[in-house]
């Protein structure tokens, strides 16, 4: 598994538009698809549910083809996942906290950015490939309007957000690099 990684860079104002599945009652947490090739039409977002996110090669085939899951996962909670007798594939978790806030992912061990490297080295090491959804813009400054898409659309249009936006993704390729992703 080392050297794949998967990073889903999200925004909400882009990602209303993302495909849908029903949550999996059963386990609690999203399920990522990952196929290639012909994209199955999906459920609508009116049917609820958790993002998909789809990658690889090749064709989705019910017979065993390249149809992988996966789960979220926090850091330390690997023990569940590595137990339950699933074959699972993909770990992700979020990053977020925003870009210019002082609290975001960068900051939550240190040296800057080290989250994301225990998490893609833990991910490895139980077999799994990490995956990041880098959920950042909406919780930078400034943030400003009465709604969600109104403050992405403000973060979008604020340069000095958008260059600490890009320079945190950086980091995080840096990391990912550095991996062998």
């Amino acid at each position: 598994m080392r050297g794949r990684i998967l990073v889903a860079a999200l925004a909400a104002a882009v990602m209303a538009q993302a495909p849908t599945l029903p949550s999996p009652a059963s386990v609690g947490g999203k399920v990522f698809a990952s196929w290639g090739g012909n994209v199955p039409t999906l459920p609508s977002s009116a049917s609820g549910g958790g993002k998909v996110f789809a990658s690889g090669g090749g064709k989705l085939s019910a017979s065993g083809g390249n149809l992988s899951f996966g789960l979220s996962s926090e850091p330390n909670a690997l023990t569940w996942m590595t137990s339950s007798g699933v074959p699972w594939t993909y770990r992700y978790t979020y990053l977020s906290a925003g870009v210019n806030t002082g609290n975001g992912w960068e900051t939550w061990n240190t040296p800057a950015g080290q989250y994301a490297t225990y998490y893609m080295n833990a991910s490895a090491g139980a077999g799994y490939i990490p995956v990041f959804s880098y959920y950042e813009l909406l919780q930078s400054n400034p943030s400003v309007g009465s709604n969600e898409s109104d403050r992405d659309f403000s973060n979008l249009n604020n340069a000095s957000t958008m260059n600490a936006y890009y320079g945190n993704f950086v980091l995080l390729m840096q990391k990912a690099a550095a991996f062998g992703g």
